[in-house]
């Protein structure tokens, strides 16, 4: 019997429910500190979160909130800091860090939270 990759896929689907999708425009100036704050939630319900980079398909982070040590399980920039609650930290923004930002949480009950932050520059000085 041959299994397919879609096999999978419904199978997870099954068992993960999609709470929520939430966007929130964000916007900094170019050298400056920015974070993607994890949403106001409860922290000692939630098992994971994933940070992606949309338009350059990144995966930046899957990080285990659910042992005592919160373990960045994989990232694939430097320039990022990752805070003991999930949110993650960019040191200096750049023009490739614009664009949306996909956060999910994974609940310990396997509901999942989406959350969408969109950045942009701004360019600082202002002409009358």
């Amino acid at each position: 019997m041959k299994i397919h990759k879609y096999a999978s896929i419904l199978i997870l689907s099954l068992f993960l429910s999609i709470e929520g999708m939430n966007i929130t425009e964000r916007s900094v100036q170019e050298g400056e500190k920015f974070i993607l704050y994890l949403p106001n939630v409860d922290t000692s319900n939630i098992s994971s979160v994933e940070w992606k980079q949309m338009e350059r398909d990144k995966l930046l982070a899957y990080i285990s909130l659910d042992n005592a040590t919160n373990t960045v399980i994989f990232w694939q920039r430097s320039g990022l800091e990752f805070m003991a609650n999930g949110s993650i930290v960019i040191q200096e923004v750049k023009e490739e860090d614009t664009g949306n930002y996909t956060c999910n949480i994974i609940f310990k009950d396997g509901k999942i939270q989406t959350n969408i932050i969109s950045l942009t520059l701004y360019s600082g000085r202002f002409f009358c």
